[in-house]
């Protein structure tokens, strides 16, 4: 015979037999980390390309759209900050405003391709489309299929952040250490310098 807490726990397995198997069979096929009503979220489009193909792209779009081009890294921390202007811009303006994230964290390493960084790239897109509530696919998306330095001497400029504004296919204006020093605590915003110019831009 069992003694008495034996045979509590005995009929308590017995009743819970059906939600015990449940739970262990849903433990199992959820992935560690997640939960099973987590929504699957919408992956974010990126593209590689080179600079070449980005300048192709800037001069096939329409006349009247203004376009505006982040060049940014995952390793540059005032690019981290300002981004979300870059967001903001597009759900301001929409349809009027081409925003082009071109990320540029490929540094020339042949054990680490643009495709390397694509996880940590598309990641951090994706939260902050998700912040300013845009989908998924507002904005153009690149990865550059060149070595970051590459760029950086095609613009003459030392650092990133740089953000360039295009119109009619031309660069119309950029927002670099060429113009803003850090030296000289010099620095731009999309809120403060980037979002007025091309308010500025629409309102012509």
């Amino acid at each position: 015979m069992h003694p008495p807490t034996t045979f509590l726990i005995l009929r308590l397995r017995k009743s819970e037999m059906r939600s015990l198997t449940l739970f262990l069979l849903m433990s199992m096929l959820t992935p560690c980390g997640s939960s099973a009503d987590e929504k699957t979220t919408e992956k974010v489009p990126i593209k590689e390309a080179s600079w070449k193909q980005l300048q192709d792209f800037v001069r096939k779009q329409k006349s009247d759209r203004i376009v505006v081009v982040d060049l940014w890294s995952t390793a540059c921390l005032p690019c981290l900050k300002e981004f979300p202007g870059l967001v903001r811009l597009k759900a301001e303006y929409g349809e009027q405003v081409v925003c082009v994230s071109y990320n540029l964290d490929y540094a020339g390493i042949s054990k680490k391709p643009p495709a390397y960084y694509r996880p940590m790239v598309e990641k951090f897109l994706a939260k902050k489309l998700a912040d300013g509530k845009l989908k998924p696919d507002a904005l153009t998306n690149f990865m550059c299929s060149q070595e970051t330095t590459e760029i950086l001497d095609v613009l003459e400029i030392g650092a990133m952040p740089a953000v360039l504004v295009y119109r009619n296919g031309k660069l119309v204006q950029r927002f670099d250490d060429t113009r803003f020093r850090p030296s000289r605590g010099e620095k731009f915003t999309y809120e403060g310098n980037i979002q007025p110019y091309v308010a500025g831009l629409l309102a012509k």
